[in-house]
């Protein structure tokens, strides 16, 4: 029950992550009403046990990870929203969903990153390094690594996650690749 009641937390922080806020109508998240919106907001079309969801929810309050707020008297919105801490626990879900779309018509284009990550401890170099390798991302030489599909979004997120500015890590895109045959054979494009 406990790896359920995690991916469930887990559901609920990505959701907070995108939706920014939850707001339940007439009544205190003691109510029944309360958790019927609540369910029915996040896990709607989901065979998911509501004491489950339940479960989560206070588990995520205890950890202090989401806030709920009321607004407008006993009567009015309760505001669920994530915490500071919430927001990074949120984050390193979003970074384990992170995937590149392998489009089967390749545009011709080469998306090369180059990062220095001189000032980042040994354990996150070995994380970043895994989740660009992750990413199907192929080494050209030391800290330049290079795909051939679009991924300004996913470079974004790396970027927010691992606490980098422009200057560690950037994206090159280009059309010109000398050698670009071992890079075909390496990611089998025609």
């Amino acid at each position: 029950m406990a790896r359920v009641k995690g991916s469930i937390s887990q559901e609920i922080l990505r959701k907070l992550s995108l939706l920014k806020v939850i707001i339940i109508t007439g009544g205190s998240s003691g109510s029944l009403r309360f958790w019927s919106q609540l369910f029915e907001r996040l896990f709607k079309d989901k065979d998911i046990d509501k004491r489950a969801v339940k479960d989560a929810f206070y588990y995520l309050k205890k950890r202090n990870l989401i806030i709920g707020e009321l607004v407008g008297g006993a009567n009015g919105q309760l505001h669920i929203r994530l915490t500071a801490e919430g927001v990074k626990e949120a984050a390193k879900y979003r970074i384990n969903d992170l995937k590149i779309n392998y489009s089967k018509q390749w545009d011709n284009k080469c998306r090369i990153i180059i990062f220095n990550l001189s000032t980042k401890e040994k354990l996150e170099k070995q994380a970043f390094l895994k989740k660009i390798r992750e990413l199907g991302f192929h080494d050209l030489q030391k800290n330049v690594w290079i795909i051939p599909f679009a991924c300004e979004r996913e470079i974004k997120a790396l970027r927010e996650f691992f606490n980098l500015n422009i200057k560690d890590l950037r994206i090159i895109e280009t059309k010109d690749l000398e050698e670009d045959k071992i890079l075909k054979n390496v990611f089998k494009l025609k």
